[in-house]
């Protein structure tokens, strides 16, 4: 089984020694698929010097998570790989972690991503946005605790888990392609995962298995926050799985509008410009949203070919 393993690097020197060196610490061999997001740090003559083996891509620009990790995606497709393995530039495997998901996967065909159960950097406890999503169908943490303890079944399915570390199958990324480009950074996972459905595969999370996520101290930019936001509207109408998204789309600018004549009529001026930015964000993005719901309804390598 081939497998690469693709990271998107931007000014995380602290981090990659223990993600790349976990990686070719691998019980089972993976290729490392690197691409640069135009970090301004010394990330290219680190790996350079220090992981030569590494099949180093250079952006000129920072292309976002999505774009840069479907460069990998495509390598993978044009290359003869049967499972692509997306690793966050600040994590990191155990020896076996990939061993087990590519065994897993292997004998569990429907299942489109599986992932390992994602703990902090200290190993004291899991990582939050793994646990907040993992948690709701599975009722308490208490769960997910004794699974960590003693693992019941091999594979737990999921609707989301965060892509901090996906093994997918080629199968799954020939059928539904790679990151949808209307997502610079944020909420992409959430499409992908929203299309893996669609199309019939399963997302699984694999107990016996952990990765380190070292992200539980991260303070986010509130440009970072006002973007996911934004993103998370667009998620809901390009979600495939929801038919009505676009009448929930118009129905939406519609009342936009109108609350924007009653603040108005109102004289609750001061309100009045975060509407508009919002309605602005809709009518700039319906036909992207349109566009994006009818590439990834169909089957093919979208994005990656």
């Amino acid at each position: 089984m081939k497998v690469l393993a693709v990271i998107v690097t931007y000014n995380g020197l602290k981090w990659y020694d223990s993600c790349f060196s976990s990686l070719r610490a691998s019980n089972i061999p993976v290729d490392i698929f690197v691409i640069d997001n135009a970090s301004s740090d010394d990330t290219l003559g680190y790996i350079k010097t220090n992981f030569p083996q590494i099949i180093l891509i250079e952006s000129p620009i920072n292309l976002g998570f999505g774009q840069a990790n479907n460069k990998g995606m495509r390598y993978a497709l044009e290359n003869g790989y049967d499972f692509v393995f997306l690793l966050n530039q600040d994590a990191w495997i155990e020896p076996n972690t990939i061993e087990v998901l590519v065994s897993l996967s292997s004998k569990n065909i429907d299942y489109g991503i599986l992932s390992p159960m994602h703990l902090v950097a200290s190993k004291d406890k899991f990582e939050n946005e793994f646990s907040n999503f993992i948690i709701p169908p599975y009722s308490t943490k208490d769960f997910l605790n004794n699974l960590y303890v003693q693992p019941l079944n091999d594979i737990y399915p999921t609707q989301f888990v965060n892509a901090a570390a996906w093994l997918i199958s080629m199968n799954c990324l020939e059928t539904i392609g790679g990151f949808d480009p209307i997502f610079f950074h944020y909420e992409e996972d959430m499409n992908f995962t929203h299309r893996v459905i669609y199309h019939g595969f399963q997302i699984g999370f694999c107990p016996g298995v952990t990765i380190c996520h070292d992200c539980e101290n991260r303070v986010i930019e509130q440009k970072h926050i006002d973007r996911t936001y934004f993103n998370r509207l667009i998620t809901d109408f390009v979600n495939i799985n929801n038919k009505n998204a676009i009448k929930e789309l118009n129905k939406l600018i519609l009342t936009r509008f109108i609350k924007i004549g009653k603040l108005l009529l109102f004289c609750k001026i001061t309100q009045v410009p975060e509407v508009i930015r919002l309605l602005r964000f809709l009518i700039r993005n319906k036909s992207s949203i349109i566009r994006s719901r009818e590439s990834n309804s169909k089957k093919g390598a979208h994005y990656i070919s």
